[in-house]
C-alpha cells in the first residue's frame, strides 16, 4: 500500500508540473523535467524541500511578466533554462542520498537562492534599473545586457537571496546558522552570473550590424565580438547556481563541529 501511495504522489507531482505548461510558465519538455526534479526533491526532504524551487519558479515568473515586456509566448521557460537553474540543486539532492551529509541540503538551497537572486536582478533591472554599467567595459549599456549591473538590480539580487533564505528558515528547512550562508551564497552566485556574463558569454554581430547574445544561424568566428562561442545565457546561469551551491558547501563545512 505504501509503494502505491508513493507512486500516486509522484504522478500527482508530475501532473502538477505539467500544469505549469498550461499556465504559460514552462514549455512542455521543461515542465516534464521540472516534475522529475520535484519528485527527487520530495523524496529527499518532503514537501518542504520543494519550497526553494517553487519560490524561484513562481516569483521569477511573476517578475518576468513585468508590464510592457515581451509577448507571453516569449516568456515560456525552456528545457535548457530549467536545466541551468535546477540541475545543480537536483545533483546536490542526489549527493545527499548517497552521503546523508547535511551540507548538500545547503547546496540545494544555495543553488536556488542564486537562481532567484540572478533572475530578480535581471527582471528588476530591466523594469526599474535605468541604464546599467557593464562590468567588462565600465560603459553604460542597454538594460538587460548580460554582464551589466545597476543599483536596483543589485538590491533585487540581495532581496531574492534574502527571500529564499527567509522562506527556508520559516518552514524549518534550515537552522538559523544557515540563514546567512544561504543569503550570502545566493547573492554571490548572482554576482558570479554577472561576471561570467561580462567576460565569457558570447556576443555576436548580427546581419543588420547590431550586437546580439543569441547565436546567429550562420555564425562564424568572424561574427563573434567577444566571449566564448559556446557560452550562452544558460551556461552563465549554470555558473551562478553552481557558485551558490559550492559556496554553501564550503561555508557549511566551516560551521560543522
Amino acid at each position: 500500500m505504501l509503494q502505491w501511495t508513493i507512486l500516486l504522489r509522484d504522478i500527482a507531482i508530475l501532473f502538477a508540473a505539467l500544469s505549469a505548461s498550461f499556465a504559460g510558465l514552462l514549455t512542455l519538455p521543461a515542465s516534464i523535467a521540472a516534475g522529475v526534479m520535484a519528485i527527487i526533491l520530495w523524496h529527499a526532504w518532503g514537501v518542504a524541500g520543494l519550497a526553494p524551487a517553487l519560490f524561484f519558479l513562481i516569483s521569477s515568473s511573476l517578475w518576468t511578466r513585468w508590464p510592457g515586456k515581451a509577448k507571453r509566448e516569449a516568456r515560456l521557460r525552456s528545457l535548457s533554462q530549467v536545466f541551468a537553474n535546477g540541475s545543480i540543486g537536483t545533483v546536490s539532492t542526489l549527493l545527499w542520498f548517497l552521503t546523508k551529509d547535511p551540507v548538500w541540503l545547503g547546496a540545494m538551497i544555495g543553488s536556488f537562492s542564486a537562481a532567484t537572486a540572478d533572475t530578480w536582478s535581471s527582471e528588476w533591472g530591466r523594469g526599474l534599473g535605468g541604464t546599467p554599467l557593464s562590468l567588462r567595459t565600465l560603459q553604460r549599456v542597454q538594460a538587460g545586457d548580460s554582464g551589466a549591473i545597476s543599483l536596483v538590480g543589485t538590491i533585487a539580487s540581495l532581496a531574492g537571496a534574502l527571500s529564499v533564505a527567509g522562506v527556508s528558515l520559516k518552514i524549518g528547512l534550515i537552522e538559523p546558522d544557515w540563514f546567512s550562508i544561504i543569503l550570502l551564497a545566493g547573492f554571490a552566485g548572482g554576482m558570479a552570473d554577472s561576471f561570467a556574463g561580462a567576460w565569457f558569454q558570447a556576443q555576436w554581430l548580427d546581419k543588420d550590424g547590431s550586437t546580439t547574445e543569441t547565436r546567429p544561424v550562420d555564425a562564424t568566428r568572424e561574427n563573434l565580438i567577444h566571449g566564448l562561442p559556446w557560452v550562452n545565457n544558460d551556461v552563465v546561469n549554470l555558473v551562478a547556481t553552481g557558485a551558490g551551491a559550492i559556496l554553501a558547501v564550503m561555508a557549511g563545512y566551516s560551521i560543522q563541529p
